[in-house]
């Protein structure tokens, strides 16, 4: 296995194969008993099917994608107490995120099929959005459930505008739904 920054943990090259384990961080400090402030960052990575002497390519095709993205979020806790060694914790926490990493486009090929022109399209954006988390918190300190979470990205295509392959209808990914399965310890 090697360690790839973009991804995680892949059994191929990065460039080949899809992340063994993506990354997902959080800290998060309680700034009361029902508010947290949290800074969050994930890594992802994937590389989509496809061949190179096949003739199915279609154009705008996403042959690899890779994410990285910041988050900072309030959230607000509610607490329901299910016995003296177990609570049930849900919190929802808008922020704003900024992401960055690149996309490999499939443009096309020449006459002979044999010379392949990708973009590299860049993302570098804001956005903003919310998740929903749902714990069981044992005994005060260690916890597991799960978020899912939601951000629109304000990005517009990256493109060259001058490139022979440039596409004005190209739009990088701009919605992104996201889910984290957790497992913690509060301290």
């Amino acid at each position: 296995m090697t360690f790839y920054k973009e991804g995680g943990l892949s059994w191929l090259s990065p460039m080949t194969a899809p992340p063994l384990i993506p990354s997902f961080v959080k800290y998060s400090r309680m700034l009361n008993k029902n508010t947290e402030l949290g800074l969050s960052t994930f890594s992802y990575a994937k590389s989509y099917n496809f061949a190179l002497s096949s003739i199915t390519e279609q154009k705008w095709d996403i042959w690899i994608r890779s994410v990285n993205a910041v988050t900072i979020s309030v959230g607000r806790s509610f607490i329901l107490n299910l016995n003296r060694f177990a609570e049930l914790k849900y919190t929802f926490s808008p922020g704003i995120s900024y992401r960055w990493g690149t996309e490999l486009v499939y443009m096309g090929e020449n006459d002979y099929h044999d010379v392949i022109a990708i973009c590299t399209c860049d993302y570098k954006s804001i956005g903003l959005g919310s998740t929903g988390s749902m714990d069981i918190v044992l005994r005060n300190r260690l916890y597991l459930g799960g978020s899912v979470g939601y951000t629109y990205y304000f990005e517009k295509s990256r493109m060259n505008p001058n490139s022979t392959y440039y596409i004005k209808a190209y739009k990088p990914n701009r919605d992104v739904l996201v889910f984290h399965p957790r497992l913690g310890v509060l301290f």
